[in-house]
């Protein structure tokens, strides 16, 4: 086999590459430090020295650094950044964020990192943005109201003037934007106007990212300024040249929608749609409004019914993205509008789309239409069709515990059963079995083992690991709920022969991966009668890898269990292997941890309940034969009373004859002589 570097063997290129990596003596001592020192201590003298790798790393372990309270190196660090390269102010952008989320800055160096990341936010560097816009927005809350408005508002002002370059006033609209959610409706004034301004600035990239901010100073200062004046500079968005500028505004106008009055709806806001939505021509504007169709319905006032009704039409036609989006935001249309014939038919449509990732898209939402009407027949039809399509069926499956609650769990048994037996990718095979495990309870027990188990245990013996480790969480679940006393046991025994008993270690590690959960979810009694025995044995696996699965997982099946008997085993077992006798040591000094001992006081507390649940299922098993014994007379007791009175004969594994006819003597003590049937004569 030839190795990717096998060309530079005895070469005078591997003689380099490999004394690229020798350190000479004075180079090792350059870079080492003590061993013994502290984070603190190191750091200080990685940033004495100089080494910019040095720096990296204090910068990258800043938070580490100042758990130890070493606010003087945070000090040394805000008074030199400036001067260092820009890698490492952008990593330092990241170590101060991330200590200020761990509350680890001092208040009393919170106005000085604000006012440093406002002077990196002032370079004409996009990438020093991107690590310090985050750092002004988290701290500038933290900041007393009286320095903002005596120190930082100004430097705000300063830099959104239209004097900087456009690079500056992009970013200032963003500082703008959290200060107005700091400061509420003290947002006003020069401030107001300096953001309508921007809004309408020469440059598009301003007004593009004026548009993206200005939700959440609209949120901030209230609805009145939004009527008396900014809504106007909205509109003006909406009407812009640049596409994206247009497109941000009109998503804008629509999510302001709901914040205005019905008066100034009527007024203002109503023609805008009728023209700039409506009318739409632009395949972009198109695209912005199917986003945010629910939106548009939501906001529109109660009004416009007809017309939301036929913009959805039109985006049927739409190219396949367009259609996608509408798909998406179908449930929300129902759910404002209510189900009506029109938006049956579009389901019907997104339902049969040609494209498969709108069926898809659709399928994943539809639940939630659904569950509106679930005796709409139009509905129904779509929902089989969505569970047989190939294209959605998957999809479908994937929100099983929505759709379990809402459709014939019968039907979706049977069809997921035949989506398991497909061929598809892993990920999604084991996200189907633990969507079973959710929607559990939706579905029938009998129908399960009856046509599910079968195929789980098939899962266990063939698939691949992560999918025999799903399979096994169900099947575990199954076996819990199971009140059928002659099929738990047939579980148990199927599961102890074909895994723990088996000759491949990966059906024996799949054996203790079953009892990790079993051992949770049944009583302790249970688990010792039919399980422990043969766990306990694969101690002793000829199989490291099983034994050492044994160790691991002792540390949960032991809290449920007689972990005495474990302990008692592992101090007797000779472990070879390093990596199994230093597990054995860590699990015998668990178990006798207070953390352990509580743990499984709490279990032990918790058993009498499990106990009391497999005694009521004995009750459950008894009381459903009573059931279906007592059914079944009393449909052939109905079926007799139908037959007499229509006056027919009552074949009862046999002709009957009936002696006396006589009306009188009909509820007199039945004369009826059974004979022999005869075969039927064919033809």
């Amino acid at each position: 086999m030839e190795f990717p570097l096998d060309w530079i063997t005895n070469s005078n290129l591997e003689i380099e590459k490999v004394s690229d990596n020798v350190k000479s003596e004075s180079e090792v001592n350059m870079w080492a430090t003590s061993e013994d020192l502290t984070e603190s201590a190191k750091a200080e003298i990685f940033l004495e020295s100089g080494f910019p790798l040095q720096k990296s790393w204090v910068m990258q372990n800043l938070h580490i650094v100042l758990e130890g309270n070493s606010k003087g190196i945070l000090q040394y660090v805000l008074k030199n950044v400036i001067n260092w390269p820009e890698e490492l102010q952008l990593e330092c952008g990241t170590g101060i964020l991330n200590s200020l989320k761990l509350r680890l800055i001092p208040d009393d160096l919170k106005c000085e990192a604000i006012e440093l990341s406002l002077t990196f936010l002032s370079f004409y560097s996009r990438t020093l943005h991107t690590k310090w816009l985050p750092v002004f927005t988290y701290l500038l809350p933290l900041i007393p109201i009286t320095t903002i408005k005596s120190r930082l508002i100004p430097e705000l002002m300063l830099l959104s003037d239209f004097t900087q370059k456009a690079i500056t006033r992009q970013v200032s609209c963003h500082l703008l934007a959290a200060l107005s959610e700091v400061i509420g409706k003290d947002f006003k004034g020069l401030l107001l106007q300096r953001v309508k301004s921007l809004s309408q600035d020469t440059n598009p990239e301003v007004r593009e990212e004026m548009s993206k901010v200005w939700l959440s100073i609209i949120n901030s200062v209230g609805k009145v300024p939004l009527e008396e004046t900014i809504f106007f500079d909205v509109l003006k968005l909406v009407d812009d040249e640049i596409e994206n500028v247009k497109c941000n505004g009109i998503k804008l106008f629509i999510d302001a929608l709901p914040l205005l009055s019905d008066v100034f709806f009527t007024k203002e806001a109503a023609p805008y749609i009728v023209s700039h939505i409506y009318s739409s021509e632009n395949q972009k504007v198109d695209m912005t409004i199917s986003e945010n169709i629910g939106k548009l319905v939501q906001g529109c006032h109660g009004n416009f019914r007809t017309e939301n009704l036929q913009l959805a039409r039109r985006l049927l036609t739409k190219e396949p993205n367009i259609r996608k989006n509408l798909a998406y935001n179908f449930p929300g249309l129902v759910k404002i509008m209510s189900l009506c014939v029109e938006l049956k038919d579009i389901a019907v449509t997104l339902a049969n789309d040609s494209d498969p990732i709108v069926k898809s898209t659709f399928a994943g939402g539809f639940h939630e239409v659904l569950s509106l009407s679930k005796n709409c027949k139009v509905l129904k039809k779509i929902a089989v069709k969505l569970i047989e399509d190939n294209d959605t069926k998957i999809t479908v499956f994937k929100k099983l515990p929505y759709w379990s609650a809402i459709f014939d769990p019968s039907v979706l048994l049977i069809k997921y059963i035949k989506v398991l037996a497909m061929p598809i990718d892993w990920r999604t095979h084991s996200m189907l079995l633990y969507n079973f495990i959710e929607a559990f309870s939706n579905f029938d027990l009998k129908e399960i083992l009856d046509h599910l188990v079968p195929l789980l245990l098939h899962k266990m013996m063939t698939a691949c690991w992560p999918i025999k480790c799903a399979a096994a969480e169900l099947l575990a679940l199954v076996l819990k709920n199971t009140f059928y006393i002659s099929r738990k046991l047939d579980i148990c025994n199927i599961v102890k022969e074909k895994l723990a008993r088996s000759p491949c270690c990966y059906d024996r590690m799949l054996f203790i991966e079953f009892l990790t959960h079993m051992c949770r979810l049944v009583s302790k009694k249970f688990f010792s009668k039919h399980f422990f025995d043969e766990y306990l044995c694969l101690l002793e696996d000829p199989s490291h890898s099983v034994r050492l699965k044994f160790l691991t997982s002792a540390f949960t099946i032991g809290a449920f269990s007689n972990f005495d008997q474990i302990s008692t085993l592992l101090t007797s077992y000779d472990y070879i292997e390093t990596t199994s006798k230093t597990t054995a040591s860590e699990l015998l000094y668990y178990f006798k941890s207070k953390e352990f001992l509580e743990k499984h006081a709490e279990n032990l507390s918790n058993d009498r309940q499990k106990e009391i649940f497999e005694s009521q299922q004995e009750l459950l098993e008894v009381k459903e034969l009573e059931l279906v014994k007592r059914k079944s007379s009393e449909e052939v007791s109905v079926k007799i009373s139908m037959d007499i009175n229509k006056g027919k004969k009552i074949p009862v594994k046999g002709k009957v004859q009936v002696d006396n006819n006589d009306a009188k003597l009909r509820g007199a003590r039945s004369t009826a002589v059974i004979k022999q049937s005869l075969p039927v004569k064919k033809k």
